[in-house]
């Protein structure tokens, strides 16, 4: 037994040594690709997380911009409205102090002049068409409507 185990010992441990090293090729290969996946997602998250860090800049930018330009409108809101305001207070006063505007201040408008300022109610894009559509064409000073109520043709 003992002669036998000099004899193909050697050979017996190469065997296993050559097995453990297979085996551990095998697990070095499973690993190398592992980190090769590994490498490749962490590549593939910080593409993804360069391009919403531009994304994000770029809307960013777009807020800022779109603040500008709100801060304009409403600055040219305010103004508007203090005009209006001067406006207001003007023909307060010229009705107080002329006579003749005055009297026409008094007179009741035109029905289609009445009509033109009469605005229902509208909330969005679609009920401002319609009743857009809905509304009738306003006739040319000293036109009379014919039997189907629009105005003559050429007019």
């Amino acid at each position: 037994m003992i002669a036998a185990l000099l004899r193909y010992g050697p050979a017996a441990g190469l065997a296993i040594l050559s097995l453990v090293v297979w085996l551990q090729m095998g697990h070095i290969d499973a690993q190398e690709d592992a980190i090769k996946r590994a490498d490749d997602a962490l590549a593939t998250a910080q593409t993804d997380l360069k391009n919403a860090r531009k994304a994000m800049q770029e809307t960013s930018t777009a807020i800022d911009t779109m603040r500008a330009d709100m801060a304009g409108v409403l600055a040219q809101q305010d103004a508007l409205r203090i005009g209006l305001g001067q406006r207001e207070t003007e023909i307060g006063a010229m009705q107080r102090d002329v006579k003749e505007i005055r009297d026409w201040a008094g007179t009741v408008l035109p029905a289609d002049i009445a009509r033109m300022r009469t605005r229902p109610a509208i909330t969005g894009a679609a009920a401002y068409g319609d009743y857009l559509s809905r509304r009738g064409a306003l006739r040319a000073a000293g036109d009379q409507p014919n039997q189907n109520g629009r105005p003559k043709p050429g007019h």
